[in-house]
């Protein structure tokens, strides 16, 4: 474990939703700082932005689905952290596909913190969506959440 001023910094890292736009990015940026990084995804929109990366043995890619909660917890078993990017984004999306939106953004999300261990970090990523439509334009941590 590496220490960073006052943050402790784990090396074995769960991404949920690492095949996608957000995840894609981060991946390799995790590899290239020496993390162990497993990628937990669905592949709704394919696997091909990892591929440049699936030889590197610190890698580990697992198709999963964050509503099946027993192989979810199984595979966040040995990870000391888990970024959650995982999920249907965006107002048109969200309209479009409603049901599925609902369960893999709120039963998806529940089912993640459910299975955290009490020595495990979530990173938890949103859109400014969860926030609807904020008055001034300007959103902070007071700022009420209304999707």
């Amino acid at each position: 474990m590496e220490i960073n001023g006052n943050c402790a910094l784990q090396k074995r890292v769960l991404v949920t939703g690492g095949a996608g736009y957000l995840g894609s990015t981060l991946v390799p940026m995790l590899l290239q700082r020496g993390y162990d990084v497993k990628v937990y995804d669905k592949f709704l929109w394919g696997a091909a932005p990892l591929l440049p990366h699936a030889a590197n043995p610190h890698l580990q890619i697992v198709h999963g689905d964050i509503l099946d909660k027993d192989f979810l917890a199984k595979h966040m078993f040995d990870c000391d952290a888990i970024i959650h990017l995982a999920a249907i984004v965006g107002y048109p999306a969200c309209e479009k596909f409603k049901d599925e939106a609902l369960k893999i953004n709120v039963q998806g999300t529940k089912n993640i913190v459910d299975s955290l261990a009490p020595d495990q970090y979530l990173v938890y990523a949103s859109t400014g969506s969860c926030y609807g439509a904020v008055q001034n334009g300007i959103c902070d941590e007071k700022t009420r959440i209304s999707p």
